[in-house]
């Protein structure tokens, strides 16, 4: 019986604490271009429902004073509500709008430019419009000094409340913006009554106002202080460490994909999540951060680069590697049909390459299949192969034995029966690098012929097949692939480890010169990435595959 190595104590794990934060280290960091962003959204929200109210607004006061306004156009400019102040307004507005656009690259001093300038514009009708208002109320002071109050400082409280909530600002910036507006509300007041003896009821009227406008800038300041808590709260919960999570781009059944941006670098990059459920213990989740601290040292070009490793404060396991915008194998052949075989040595001996890396140190990777494999353009090359899930190889004792055989079983589970090889489908613990090299051949298969080797069959079939069946040769199917490489996909898909490739390199080098007449130009890799073009070759269907 194999020894099994002791379980990890968290003290004894130096790498646990890579990626944690020193207190308050991880309060998310705003850049210009955040900052910039934030505020073009939110201008062109609050631009959309100003010109929306004061379009509503001049249209309704223009029915409301129809016969007044046909009477005498110009009261449309000269009259409150000003109407035809409204429709300019309108106007304008939609105007900034477009400006708004996320077309344009305005920058955060330009769009504090436009900021004050709507509030300059909009103080400045309000102005004009109590200015030419208020002397009509003068009768009407004495008696409802609190309901005019209420009435003309109710508009000044809601752009304050407008600005402080949709317009993201310090709370520097904010007091004085708002102190500006509240000064301004009184200019009507200054220019109507100054030059006046005492008026009834003036005082109480003042007083209304100032208590409108006062609680409304009140509130207005603690929500926008609220916003920005909670805004920061959320962009908490998406984020480890100088992390933040974009999106979901898959899951398993060892964890979650998410696509992320370093908060600093503005690098795109993915960032797996392992949970303490979804690794079955704490035993197995410390041999599987050793294992991606191993392969973290990889340095493969074909190899997926890992970042960064470690723990947040609810025990989620986490690493980040390199993201790879392109298409996987699987999709790739989904799509396109089977690859043409120069084209499919091509891809396969990148991935050799990454493989012969990765079993020099002592790491099996067990999970090949199409989806682990990313076809990408990287450095202007086209048609470059990345080898993903590192984070689920097993390392590998000098004697062949796996370190711990229940990562073996959880490998099973996770892996895929249509490319596991002999001795994984038995459940052997001596999973070794051969393993791997029957996973080449079964991906060889698949890209060639445009089908597994066992397809069509339930997965406890394609086990058993695995174990004690030999997979139809691809001569059979596509007549038209050269014999020597058919030779060697049929090599690699031998039951014994021992009847395989000795290793990754040999394989690499068996590829490299199975096609010497053909090769795979970056001419024609730039061509198929630029056309998207099918291949010629035909997919040979899975009812063919079963009955040959």
């Amino acid at each position: 019986m194999t020894a099994q190595s002791p379980p990890v104590r968290a003290k004894e794990r130096p790498f646990r604490t890579a990626f944690r934060m020193a207190p308050g280290s991880a309060t998310p960091v705003h850049t210009t271009n955040d900052l910039a962003e934030q505020l073009r959204r939110r201008l062109r929200i609050k631009s959309a429902i100003w010109a929306a109210a004061s379009g509503v607004l001049g249209a309704t006061a223009s029915v409301a004073h129809w016969s007044h306004i046909r009477a005498d156009p110009s009261s449309l400019f000269t009259e409150p509500p000003l109407p035809g102040l409204l429709f300019v307004i309108t106007a304008g507005t939609l105007a900034v709008i477009m400006v708004l656009s996320p077309r344009h690259e305005l920058g955060v001093r330009r769009l504090r430019f436009i900021e004050w300038l709507g509030v300059s514009v909009t103080a400045s009708f309000f102005i004009l419009n109590q200015t030419r208002a208020l002397p009509g109320m003068l009768a009407e002071i004495g008696s409802l000094p609190m309901e005019l109050g209420v009435a003309t400082g109710a508009p000044w409280g809601a752009l304050v409340v407008a600005y402080g909530v949709l317009v993201p600002s310090s709370l520097r910036h904010g007091a004085i913006r708002t102190g500006v507006l509240m000064m301004c509300a009184f200019v009507p007041d200054v220019i109507v009554f100054g030059g006046m003896g005492a008026v009834p009821g003036v005082e109480t009227y003042l007083v209304l106002k100032l208590l409108v406008t006062t609680a409304m800038s009140a509130l207005a300041l603690y929500g926008a202080y609220r916003i920005d808590e909670l805004r920061q709260d959320a962009q908490h919960a998406r984020q480890l460490g100088q992390y933040i999570l974009r999106e979901r781009l898959g899951a398993g059944g060892m964890g979650e994909v998410f696509l992320a941006e370093h908060q600093l670098l503005r690098r795109p990059c993915a960032v797996k999540l392992i949970r303490p459920e979804q690794a079955g213990d704490s035993a197995t989740l410390a041999r599987f951060e050793r294992e991606v601290q191993a392969a973290a040292g990889l340095t493969h070009p074909n190899t997926v680069q890992i970042y960064d490793y470690g723990h947040d404060d609810a025990g989620t396991f986490f690493f980040a590697m390199e993201y790879l915008p392109g298409v996987s194998l699987e999709e790739m052949v989904t799509r396109y049909g089977p690859l043409p075989p120069a084209r499919a040595v091509h891809l396969l001996t990148q991935i050799c390459g990454a493989l012969g890396e990765a079993h020099d140190a002592g790491l099996v990777h067990r999970d090949l299949k199409p989806g682990n494999v990313m076809v990408c353009e990287r450095g202007g090359a086209h048609d470059v192969a990345k080898l993903l899930d590192f984070g689920l190889v097993a390392a590998v004792r000098p004697d062949g034995a796996s370190d711990d055989p229940r990562l073996t079983q959880t490998g099973m589970i996770m892996g895929t029966p249509a490319f596991m090889s002999p001795e994984q489908c038995g459940g052997d613990d001596t999973v070794g690098a051969a393993s791997d090299l029957y996973g080449i051949g079964a991906l060889a298969y698949y890209l060639l012929t445009g089908a597994a080797p066992f397809a069509g069959r339930s997965d406890m079939k394609v086990l058993a097949a695995h174990l004690y069946e030999t997979p139809v040769p691809i001569i059979d199917l596509c007549p038209d692939i050269p014999r020597r490489l058919a030779d060697i996909v049929s090599t690699c898909l031998e039951k014994r480890p021992g009847d395989r490739f000795s290793n990754a390199h040999a394989l690499e080098r068996a590829f490299a010169f199975s096609l010497p007449d053909e090769k795979w130009t970056e001419e024609a890799a730039r061509e198929w990435w630029h056309t998207r073009q099918r291949p010629t070759a035909r997919r040979v269907p899975v009812q063919q595959v079963k009955r040959l």
